[in-house]
């Protein structure tokens, strides 16, 4: 399981290979070339979202949904499941899972300072609040010069590829405008 502060469409082509990967060390001692049916772990693949984009409860990414030919029962699938835990999201699940409930809570009391103030202090800020109300507490005051160093990079890496797709959509944008423009002129009209 990750969490992410986006929803990447790739994710399930990201965990064929990581799976792969693990499954070639585990089955190292076992022989496939046997006739005899070789167990492995069943996997899941489950990501918690926290990003600010507006998503639904739940999204299941599949692995089909990238093939160059889309097919009605792929022979090779994975999926992906994504559930939202932002505030107002799958409280039924974080009911049943504390640690997540407090994880958003620490995460909202992050964005709430970060409004407001510089994001290494917002941090720390959101990282003693939680401490005071009991939230996190034990794994905030072991790991507080961690988790500082990791929210700080997630944060400005979720800021980072936002600002990246909305250039990246700036560029697309006036690349046709000014193609169209030469169209029109090269026509000797515009056109809309």
């Amino acid at each position: 399981y990750e969490h992410q502060s986006t929803i990447n469409p790739n994710m399930p082509l990201r965990d064929l290979i990581y799976i792969s990967e693990q499954l070639q060390v585990y089955i190292k001692e076992l022989s496939i070339y046997s006739t005899k049916l070789q167990r492995i772990p069943t996997p899941s693949f489950v990501v918690f979202y926290n990003g600010s984009d507006e998503m639904p409860e739940k999204v299941v990414l599949r692995l089909s949904d990238a093939f160059e030919i889309s097919v009605e029962d792929p022979e090779l699938e994975l999926k992906v499941t994504v559930y939202n835990i932002n505030s107002g999201k799958n409280e039924e699940l974080k009911k049943k899972c504390p640690v997540l409930a407090e994880y958003m809570t620490y995460i909202d009391k992050v964005r709430k300072y970060a409004d407001k103030m510089e994001l290494k202090e917002a941090v720390e800020a959101a990282i003693n609040e939680c401490i005071r109300e009991h939230v996190l507490v034990d794994f905030l005051k072991r790991q507080k010069a961690e988790v500082i160093m990791l929210s700080i990079y997630e944060y400005d890496e979720a800021k980072h590829m936002k600002m990246e797709r909305e250039d990246a959509y700036a560029d697309g944008h006036r690349s046709g405008f000014e193609e169209g423009c030469a169209t029109g002129n090269r026509d000797g009209q515009i056109r809309m």
